[in-house]
């Protein structure tokens, strides 16, 4: 994945997850830079999109999956997902 798009999408979510007070039920937030797509969905419940928390994520993502490769983290009660792709189907909305 193309670095400088990647590091623009998830600075651009992270100020979006700033600024929002609570994320309802299947809503999804996410930022697009050139093919690529930073994004949080509420899935389960209405959740808090909290951009310390995102950082953390994400460098457990890059732990597991390695730098620009993409990957996301669904919360263990599937309540929501933090992640990052080069496609446009994310958060279960395509197939």
């Amino acid at each position: 994945m193309n670095a400088a798009n990647t590091d623009a999408a998830n600075a651009d979510l992270d100020y979006q997850c700033r600024n929002i007070p609570t994320v309802q039920k299947s809503y999804i937030y996410y930022s697009i830079h050139g093919n690529i797509v930073a994004f949080f969905c509420a899935l389960g419940a209405a959740s808090q999109c909290n951009a310390a928390e995102r950082s953390d994520i994400l460098r457990q993502i890059t732990g597991l999956c390695g730098s620009y490769i993409p990957g996301w983290y669904t919360y263990s009660n599937s309540r929501w997902r933090h992640g990052y792709d080069s496609g446009r189907c994310f958060c279960d909305q395509c197939g």
